[in-house]
């Protein structure tokens, strides 16, 4: 739900607004109904998440990202490592390191996690 009055800009806005309530409505589960307002941290949150998740699209589209591997090791055995564990990090075109904090919280909103798997 968007209200219309003297302090909307344009058409733009209200739809920009109305999309951004029904995502979060959407993701809040069915039969709910979100009232757009500016200070509504859940509304910031998917809107964010939609950047980023936009954002990551673009990055598996040209395979901007680095592997790293992280040995895990017994405690009791710490010199010898029976497993490997693959992190995923986003790349940015000037080569700036995108930490998965950043990203994951976008990719597991919006389904994306299957893609970065493969």
């Amino acid at each position: 739900m968007v209200y219309i009055n003297d302090e909307v800009e344009n058409c733009d806005q209200i739809l920009r607004h109305a999309n951004e309530a029904i995502f979060t409505a959407q993701y809040d589960g069915c039969n709910t109904v979100c009232e757009y307002k500016e200070e509504n941290t859940a509304i910031l949150r998917r809107s964010s998440n939609l950047q980023k998740a936009t954002t990551l699209k673009r990055y598996i589209a040209r395979d901007q990202f680095l592997l790293y591997v992280q040995p895990i090791v017994h405690l009791n055995n710490h010199k010898k490592a029976s497993y490997f564990e693959i992190l995923l990090r986003g790349i940015t075109t000037q080569g700036k390191i995108i930490q998965p904090g950043e990203l994951i919280e976008a990719a597991e909103d919006f389904n994306l996690t299957p893609m970065l798997d493969k």
